[in-house]
This record gives C-alpha cells, structure tokens and sequence, in this order.
C-alpha cells in the first residue's frame, strides 16, 4: 500500500466500508505491481464518503508517483490512481446480474424479482433464448 494513504486513515477523514451498500462510496485504486500475487493489478487503497475527499486523495496519488518519478525511483509508466464512485446498491445489483446472466447461460429465463432492479446491458437476441 502507498505511504501517502496512511493520511486516508486519519479522523476526519470519512473512510467507509468498500462492501456498505447502502451509501455512496468514492474508490480509490491503485495501479501496481503487487509482489505476492507477482502480477500488476488495482489495488483499493482508499474508500470514502464525499467527492472533496476523493479529489484530494487522487491529487495526492498523482503527487506521490510525481515527486517518486522525479528522484528518479523505478516507477513502471503503468503505474496510477484512478477512481470510481458505487452508488447504493451497486453490490446488489451486480449479485443479480451474475445469477440472471448464469440462470440464461444455463438455459433458464428467470422472471419476476430477479429481473427487478436489473439494467440489461451487452448483446440481446430478443426477448427470450
């Protein structure tokens, strides 16, 4: 994990679980070389609760892989931070979305509450397989 994210940690900053799905949550990855896995991957280095907090701790991320860049460490050109905001219910609907989309790989049309609360998205051949 960056040094820099110790700062997320702090009170005062509105840190929140990355799985509460009941409230908008503001992510933060980072793009690296993670040594136990042996493979490049975003890694959350941040969650938090409001769009002021997220702007700054992007800000200090492209700070930190500046200053690093510039006292000449060995950073790859791949490396970043990026961000994504969940809304509510985010998790939930994505559940839903994998167990429609196995339901129809499987040959099943599932109907009723499983459709509910589903946004559809990619290839459609009609209205049923």
């Amino acid at each position: 994990m960056p040094r820099w994210t110790e700062a997320a940690n702090l009170p005062g900053m509105g840190t929140v679980d990355l799985h509460d799905d009941d409230r908008r949550r503001f992510v933060v990855p980072h793009y690296a070389y993670d040594p136990v896995r042996r493979e490049r991957r975003h890694q959350v280095v941040a969650v938090v609760d409001s769009s002021r907090e997220f702007e700054r701790l992007l800000e200090r991320g492209a700070a930190d892989l500046k200053r690093r860049r510039e006292v000449g460490e060995d950073v790859d050109p791949r490396e970043h931070y990026s961000g994504t905001v969940l809304e509510p219910g985010h998790l939930r609907r994505q559940a839903r979305a994998r167990l429609l989309r196995r339901a129809v790989e499987h040959g099943a049309w599932p109907s009723g509450d499983l459709l509910d609360d589903v946004r559809l998205t990619g290839p459609t051949r009609g209205d049923r397989p």
